[in-house]
């Protein structure tokens, strides 16, 4: 079966090289395409895909192309649709709902150590006093 186009990599990297740019300031500079390939491990023959799917953009890709310099991973959270319900549930309704007499910093206090438990095993920064 083949894959849907929002599954191939040309597709998904264009998405991403869309929202950076989108984001990038006047002036900045855009990343070489050996720099994309090395920040996403793409190969090139994605990278020429991307711009063969698009020709009438030709005289665009290297711009999204080189956008990918400034780009990162999305951290990922292996239980994250638990954590947001242990966000919402323990946090946020209690809140909305007028269900608890603590501030929001207090219920932060409380519901913290339950959010983090759902973290990949990683330190958790320690809030200032």
């Amino acid at each position: 079966m083949p894959k849907s186009l929002s599954a191939t990599k040309h597709f998904q990297l264009a998405q991403i090289l869309r929202e950076q740019i989108r984001k990038m300031q006047p002036g900045e500079e855009l990343p070489s395409v050996i720099e994309l390939k090395q920040a996403h491990g793409v190969s090139q023959a994605t990278v020429d895909h991307l711009v063969a799917s698009v020709p009438q953009k030709a005289d665009n890709a290297q711009a999204f192309l080189d956008a990918a310099k400034n780009m990162s991973a999305f951290r990922i959270v292996p239980k994250y649709i638990e954590w947001e319900a242990a966000l919402w549930n323990e946090y946020f309704t209690p809140l909305l709902n007028k269900q608890t007499d603590l501030t929001p910093e207090e219920l932060a206090k409380e519901v913290r150590p339950d959010l983090e438990a759902l973290l990949p095993g990683e330190a958790t920064a320690t809030p200032s006093s």
